[in-house]
This record gives C-alpha cells, structure tokens and sequence, in this order.
C-alpha cells in the first residue's frame, strides 16, 4: 500500500515536471511571437510612412503636370491670339517639360502603388503574427490549468 502510494506520487511528479516544461516552452513560443509581432508592427508603421510620402509625391507630380498642362494652353491661346515673341519655341520647351513631368508622374504613381501593396503585405503579416501569440496564450492558459 506504501509502495502504491510511493509508486503514484513519483508518476505525479514526473507528469507534473513535464507540465511545466510545456508551459515554459509556451511561454517562450508566446515571448517569441510577441517580439515577432512588435517587429510587424514597427515594420509596419515604416511603410505607413514611406507610402505617405511616396502618395504626396504623387500629388505633387500631379499638381505638376496640371501646372503645365495650363501653361502650355496659355502659350498656344497666346500664339494664335497673334503674340508672337518666340511663342513656338516656349511652347515646345513647355511641352517637353510637359512630357518629362507625366513621365515622372506616372513613376510616382506607381511607386505609390507599390508602396500600398507593401502596407497591405505588412498588415497580414502583423495580423498573422497577433493571431499566433492569441493562439499561444490560449494554449498557456490550458497548461496552467
């Protein structure tokens, strides 16, 4: 009856150690899927940052192009209005400065987009990364019941 009581108490605390070692091995997934999150996150708000900027560039490129856009009308109303101090000649300047502005737009337009993609992929992968210290945290929880 002894040896019984012996025998159950050492199975006991051997299941009991072994609890624990999965409890601390939780905790450590959870503490590491934490610093995994903070990271997204830290990442995350970079490339808010960067897609804000690379979207007021676009803006600006935009404003740009509208800018000239006008004064290119300007110039030609003037040359058929019958102004003619080297009115053609500004005039191809504009548009030449024209076409290098829309080109510069479009470059930013689409590093704008490429920046968006880069946030939408940032906040997956943080949201993946909350998801999983949820999930490891519930688990902790069962083991320490």
């Amino acid at each position: 009856n002894k040896c019984e009581e012996v025998e159950l108490l050492r199975e006991f605390e051997h299941e009991n150690g072994r609890l624990e070692a999965r409890l601390v091995a939780a905790e450590a997934a959870r503490a590491a899927a934490s610093e995994q999150e903070r990271r997204h996150a830290s990442s995350l708000r970079s490339l808010e940052h960067d897609m804000r900027a690379e979207c007021e560039k676009r803006d600006m490129a935009e404003e740009k192009v509208r800018n000239l856009e006008e004064a290119l009308k300007v110039a030609q109303q003037e040359r058929s209005g019958g102004s003619r101090g080297g009115g053609a000649s500004s005039e191809a300047l504009l548009r030449e400065r024209l076409e290098e502005a829309q080109r510069g737009r479009e470059a930013a337009e689409l590093r704008a987009e490429e920046a968006k993609k880069a946030v939408i992929l940032a906040e997956a992968a943080r949201d993946a990364a909350e998801s999983s210290v949820q999930g490891l945290e519930e688990r902790a929880v069962q083991f320490s019941r």
